[in-house]
C-alpha cells in the first residue's frame, strides 16, 4: 500500500500579508521536517551532522542578498 504524500503546496497570498511571518512558520515547517527525517533515519550522529553541513552549505551557495534562489 502507498503511503500518502504530499505533491504539492499552494499558497494564497492576501495583499495585507505579512511576509516575514510568512516565511518564519515555512522556515519552521522545513526544520520539523529535516528534524523528523533525521530521528527516523538510521543515520549515525556523525552522518546526521553531516547532513545538515550539506544543507547549511547548498544553501549558502544558493543565497543572493539575503535571499535562497531556487
Amino acid at each position: 500500500m502507498k503511503r500518502n504524500s504530499i505533491e504539492e503546496i499552494v499558497f494564497h497570498i492576501s495583499d495585507d500579508m505579512d511576509f516575514n511571518a510568512l516565511s518564519d512558520k515555512i522556515n519552521g515547517f522545513h526544520v520539523n521536517l529535516i528534524e523528523q527525517k533525521l530521528r527516523n533515519s538510521d543515520f549515525s550522529m556523525e552522518e546526521k551532522v553531516a547532513v545538515v553541513n550539506q544543507i547549511s552549505q547548498q544553501l549558502k551557495i544558493r543565497e543572493r542578498n539575503g535571499r535562497i534562489i531556487s
